[in-house]
């Protein structure tokens, strides 16, 4: 706090911590404006802010629904644009337990690639991928290694 002798119109030094402070006539009108500003600021964000979002919707797409993927074959799923989000979660299951999924990513929708992501299939042939991409479309390839027909279903789910 500021002592201020106004018959002398003179300050008195201020403690602080391990020191004094002197605060000069000179001094008095920039704290006065200092003090001002904070008042106004302090004004100006009185009240509540608010914030508004909007409502996160989740909407899931089958990719694959009973699918057969004969023996020693191979069989890619429909696609699924999620241009508009950046991750997405894949799940399913396959009924031979057997293999890997891999997750392939396009820009067209007619070109695909293998991406980095993949899911080796554990015995119970249940799935899940959490996939964080940029590409336009997303979709799975089974390649069967199992000998013998297999039946798949897989979901995509994306919030937005």
């Amino acid at each position: 706090m500021i002592a201020h002798d106004a018959s002398a119109n003179k300050l008195t030094p201020i403690e602080v911590e391990s020191g004094s402070l002197k605060i000069t006539h000179a001094d008095l009108g920039k704290l006065a404006a200092i003090k001002t500003a904070a008042e106004a600021t302090s004004t100006a964000l009185a009240g509540t802010i608010s914030v508004t979002s909007g409502a996160i919707s989740v909407s899931e797409t089958q990719i694959w629904s009973n699918a057969s993927v004969a023996a020693s074959s191979a069989l890619e799923s429909s696609s699924v644009d999620i241009s508009a989000v950046k991750s997405c979660s894949i799940y399913g299951n396959c009924s031979s337990g057997y293999g890997d999924l891999d997750v392939q990513v396009s820009y067209d929708n007619t070109n695909f690639y293998t991406s980095s992501n993949y899911y080796n299939l554990n015995s119970s042939g249940d799935f899940a991928i959490e996939v964080e991409s940029s590409a336009k479309y997303i979709r799975l390839k089974k390649q069967n290694t199992s000998g013998s027909s297999e039946t798949i279903n897989a979901y995509v789910s994306i919030k937005s």
